[in-house]
């Protein structure tokens, strides 16, 4: 059991008909407006989707976002992430990494050396980057999808659950399978 390092004050829910109602042992304070109207406090936006964390940072004023990092991943001293990033338990992250802000890596992910992960990203449970790999902005990861070394991926696609990239993918697309083969642009 890991102590708490935070206090929770509860959740900001956009769902007028859960508030006042507990999730997981906290309340649903209120909306973003209800938020907005509060002093300086610490933030986390923890959808899963990256396009939906970025309108809702948006719409927050005047708020710290932290780094969520929880204590069992392992990492090296030599990598960077950004504000407002959350990674789960059981995630490695080796040397040289550089991580954007608002970035969310589900649980038991790897991210080899020298890899970049952009803006709004986000790594479903599972996912294993390569060294090398360069990742744009607001680009999804399905559940145990696997990038190879050196690979480039444009940004605002999506890479299907247990996919495995074996070549550079474009902006705005959807490739799924093994190997993962373009399905449609979106």
């Amino acid at each position: 059991m890991v102590n708490p390092v935070w206090e929770i004050m509860g959740f900001i829910d956009e769902n007028e008909n859960i508030i006042g109602k507990k999730i997981n042992g906290y309340e649903v304070l209120g909306n973003i407006e209800y938020l907005n109207k509060l002093g300086n406090e610490n933030v986390v936006i923890s959808i899963g989707e990256g396009k939906v964390r970025e309108k809702i940072k948006k719409r927050i004023k005047q708020k710290k976002y932290p780094t969520l990092l929880h204590p069992d991943i392992k990492k090296s001293s030599y990598i960077k992430i950004g504000e407002g990033s959350v990674i789960c338990s059981g995630s490695t992250l080796t040397t040289n990494i550089e991580i954007g802000n608002f970035v969310l890596i589900g649980i038991s992910s790897i991210i080899g050396h020298d890899s970049s992960i952009g803006d709004y990203s986000t790594l479903l449970p599972g996912v294993i980057i390569s060294g090398n790999v360069k990742i744009s902005e607001k680009v999804t990861f399905g559940t145990r999808s696997v990038v190879i070394q050196r690979i480039k991926i444009g940004e605002e696609s999506f890479i299907g659950a247990g996919a495995v990239v074996t070549k550079d993918i474009p902006n705005n697309s959807l490739f799924v399978g093994v190997p993962a083969k373009k399905i449609k642009n979106i």
